[in-house]
């Protein structure tokens, strides 16, 4: 349950928040599904910007084909931190993928306060600048150290300010530190973020003892088979419940 509004999951009694296993799954650029009218509850629903309509008596589709939008979020926000070097390298990684539209956001620069407003109050302009590119968002990568056994409070801090944003999207954790590979915070910010509604998946990419990877010629990573197969699962798998995910949200919204 989110502490910011305390809702939980429900069903809708008619069902509809529910796929309509009578209309048939076309996946193509130029049709889209035709989907039950959304219950009363909040729902999360995917971009209208991704629809286009089957029919004159369609007014609700699945998304089209269309690059998927990942956000990758760097947490580390201390001086002389080195999360802009892992968040680069591994942005550089997504933009091989003609499939994606990379969205980098950088907490350090985002300026979010660091205590909550009460729910009847209005949000910073920070937070619903920040919020606007959440929302469009697909998909999350989030590039934390590991601190104490766990992650930054940047990012609890980022995960807290919203709700409806990361729900029913996937998330990836890249993490990494000085000695061990970020793992104990990856695990936990799995569990946060189940909290929220989101999908973390299984692939991750746990990279340790990061000063020792730089290459002769000053670059980072230095080359690394392993490292490689990590990202490129990873990616594969993230990419994979992103559109699963976006098309479920258009057929039959996410009741919150």
């Amino acid at each position: 349950m989110s502490e910011r509004g305390d809702r939980t999951t429900s069903t809708a009694a008619d069902g509809t928040d529910k796929p309509d296993r009578s209309t048939p799954w076309l996946p193509t650029a130029r049709v889209g599904l035709v989907v039950p009218a959304a219950s009363s509850d909040r729902v999360v629903s995917a971009a209208s910007s991704d629809r286009v309509v089957l029919d004159a008596g369609s007014d609700r589709v699945v998304p089209t084909a269309s690059p998927v939008r990942v956000a990758v979020i760097l947490g580390s926000t201390r001086i002389g931190r080195f999360g802009p070097t892992v968040a680069d390298w591994f942005a550089g990684r997504m933009r091989r993928r003609r499939d994606v539209d990379l969205d980098s956001i950088d907490l350090a620069a985002a300026g979010l306060p660091d205590q909550l407003t009460d729910e009847d109050e209005p949000l910073p302009a920070a937070v619903r600048e920040l919020g606007e590119r959440l929302a469009a968002a697909d998909a999350f990568v989030v590039v934390t150290p590991e601190y104490n056994r766990s992650f930054p409070a940047a990012v609890k801090n980022a995960i807290d300010w919203f709700d409806t944003e990361w729900a029913a999207k996937p998330v990836t954790i890249v993490s990494y530190g000085r000695d061990t590979d970020g793992s104990q915070a990856a695990a936990q910010l799995r569990q946060v973020f189940g909290e929220l509604n989101a999908v973390p998946i299984r692939r991750i990419v746990p990279i340790a003892k990061v000063w020792q990877r730089f290459a002769a010629d000053g670059s980072w990573p230095r080359r690394d088979a392993e490292l490689d197969e990590s990202v490129n699962s990873a990616v594969d798998q993230l990419l994979w419940w992103a559109r699963a995910l976006r098309a479920a949200r258009a057929r039959a919204p996410f009741v919150l």
